[in-house]
């Protein structure tokens, strides 16, 4: 059926949720993707583009509710993108993400790996859980706000009052924020004229110490304000520890940059992954659910089944939380990334932990392993969400490791991987663990041996 145009409204039965978060039903044999459905829901579509197999449409009206919907508990969840799933009950999502990594396996023609995928681990909190968050400032009249991008808008700001996703402290932290801008007639970023002054304000809280971090990024520098803004707050907040500033003088819509002025307060920022402290600069990735990851870097270590004589490479190590968590169990920890922040970070945490038995090195890693002689008898992978090089892949066989541990925030991306080593490794076990409730990823750790060559 290729009848369907922007113009035509039909009824469509949503099936299932597919990994990127789309409602997928049929119309006849034409496939259509729906933001936002749920299965069970009968929608009328408004279709939005065309691409080769499918149409990407949105919701024009529920003729039916899926029996998954609730009421979510965020009075913002029907405008603000940053949750997709807040109105479904939690073990629900927990089914349907069980489900959307089961669909995974059969799109991908990887059908053999659902037998050795386990249930998904639930997150150890599913409300209030993050420990990261960047929330971007807007203006109502005079009155200056902050929160997140409103659900298919690139420039429309969804005014917050209670967040769920961090803490409720923060939701005061960010009224605060806006008073005191408004107070002092700051302008904000305007994304079609590419002017104003603020841009966004990233909240990094410690779950185990109750301290904040706050790093306010401008598109240009102002001393007099940054002093002002961090007198103010940290007198209102007293457990707000550090205060940065951040230059994004790009018209890129991204808060991350090299151009960071410490304001306030200490330098040195502590987080904990169970009774682990980790320093976290204010641009270092570091898992934005605390309380989980220490769940998560459990299952790598069951998983990985440590020797106290294993040589260890962790690729894409960043602040070294996995290698420093599997170092009491092993010879060597080898670390590389090509974040030299991050392995400043690396370095700086195994001294504070007392580790002597980890080494961490910048560089790229397919770089690094193709000029490097590396042998290891344990490999630790944890790439970014958009997963492996393949001729990165290519250079990490070459090191014939008898074990790696894949750790992933993108299954789908990482089934891709998986394809690439199974000519030479055995995929044992896949867990996925919920990192992020009330959206539609998750995080997955897969087990993979050599195969035996003999």
């Amino acid at each position: 059926m290729n009848s369907l145009t922007k113009n035509t409204k039909k009824l469509v039965n949503i099936e299932k949720l597919v990994y990127n978060g789309y409602g997928l039903g049929f119309l006849d044999k034409l496939t259509v993707m729906v933001l936002g459905a749920l299965p069970g829901d009968v929608i009328q579509i408004k279709p939005v583009k065309k691409k080769r197999f499918m149409w990407l449409c949105e919701i024009d009206a529920i003729i039916t509710p899926s029996p998954l919907r609730k009421k979510a508990s965020c009075q913002h969840f029907k405008d603000c993108g940053g949750c997709q799933l807040m109105d479904i009950d939690y073990n629900d999502q927990l089914k349907l993400k069980d489900a959307m990594l089961d669909d995974s396996f059969k799109h991908l023609k990887m059908p053999h790996l659902k037998d050795i995928t386990k249930p998904i681990q639930a997150s150890k909190s599913s409300l209030y859980y993050r420990n990261k968050m960047d929330f971007s400032f807007a203006k109502e009249g005079d009155q200056v706000y902050l929160g997140l991008k409103k659900r298919k808008t690139y420039n429309a700001i969804v005014h917050l009052s209670d967040c769920q996703l961090q803490s409720r402290r923060c939701n005061d932290i960010l009224a605060f924020s806006g008073e005191f801008f408004s107070a002092k007639k700051s302008s904000v970023w305007d994304y079609e004229t590419h002017t104003g002054l603020l841009r966004y304000l990233t909240l990094r809280e410690s779950k185990a110490r109750q301290k904040y971090m706050l790093i306010l990024t401008t598109s240009y520098e102002d001393k007099l304000l940054y002093e002002a803004y961090a007198k103010a707050i940290q007198a209102a907040f007293p457990d707000i520890e550090t205060v940065w500033a951040a230059i994004q003088d790009t018209v890129g819509d991204t808060h991350k940059t090299d151009q960071l002025i410490h304001i306030s307060g200490t330098k040195t920022f502590i987080d904990h992954i169970g009774d682990s402290p980790f320093k976290v600069s204010p641009n270092a990735f570091f898992q934005a659910n605390s309380e989980t990851t220490k769940r998560l870097y459990d299952t790598v270590i069951a998983l990985a089944k440590p020797k106290d004589t294993d040589t260890v490479l962790d690729l894409y190590c960043g602040t070294g939380t996995i290698g420093l968590s599997i170092s009491p169990y092993v010879k060597t920890v080898v670390g590389i990334d090509n974040n030299e922040a991050s392995i400043a970070d690396a370095k700086e945490n195994a001294k504070l932990q007392g580790v002597k038995n980890a080494l961490f090195f910048a560089g790229d890693a397919r770089a690094v392993l193709k000029e490097q002689s590396i042998t290891a008898s344990l490999l630790i992978l944890d790439p970014p969400r958009s997963g492996m090089h393949p001729k990165a892949i290519k250079e990490v066989l070459k090191i014939n490791a008898p074990r790696i541990v894949y750790v992933s925030c993108h299954p789908v991306n990482m089934l891709r991987d998986l394809a690439l080593f199974e000519e030479n490794y055995n995929v044992l076990e896949i867990q996925p663990i919920d990192m992020f409730p009330h959206t539609y990823h998750m995080e997955a750790v897969a087990y993979l041996e050599l195969k035996n060559t003999i």
